[in-house]
């Protein structure tokens, strides 16, 4: 779904996604405990959907991210800073990949020790100290593992897709 013009018109934007949502909530049978998700949801700009969204809209998301895990699909909101996403929408996303943040002034210091406690420690590391020395194509890993829980962080690698990009010839 390609939502460039939704995008400009946030509240209604975030009613479509929400919707949508909902709509697999209802269509979709329960899956029980599964190795993988069925389907992944990826959502992007996902500031635009919680900028100036009221409390009910973000009630309704949480209730609809909890229920779809339950069928096998996972909801993954992508956005540059982490407080764009609600606490209690947050709380529910079963996955977390972190990139390095940005973190110059105290606040934003601060807002990355926030990130780097919402992670299931691991003792190899300290997470504050690697999230703010992750280097391009590095981040933080924290994936579901057996029971349901959270795997203790990880660092790891995100390689750029390997195909051609532009225009494809004739004999292609």
């Amino acid at each position: 779904l390609e939502a460039k013009f939704l995008v400009r018109n946030r509240p209604f934007y975030a009613s479509v996604l929400l919707w949508l949502l909902s709509e697999l909530c209802e269509s979709l049978p329960e899956a029980g405990e599964l190795d993988s998700p069925k389907m992944a949801f990826i959502i992007d700009e996902a500031n635009l959907l919680f900028r100036d969204n009221n409390r009910v809209f973000i009630e309704k998301t949480e209730q609809v991210i909890r229920k779809l895990s339950k069928k096998g699909v996972s909801v993954i909101f992508c956005t540059q800073k982490m407080q764009d996403i609600p606490d209690n929408v947050l709380r529910h996303l079963e996955n977390r990949i972190q990139h390095s943040p940005y973190a110059y002034t105290p606040a934003q210091l601060k807002e990355v020790r926030r990130v780097a406690s919402l992670f299931r420690k691991n003792p190899a590391f300290d997470t504050f100290e690697a999230l703010t020395t992750l280097t391009s194509g590095e981040a933080l890993l924290s994936l579901i593992g057996e029971n349901n829980l959270p795997c203790p962080v990880e660092k790891g690698y995100l390689l750029p897709p390997q195909s051609y990009m532009g225009r494809v010839s004739d004999t292609d």
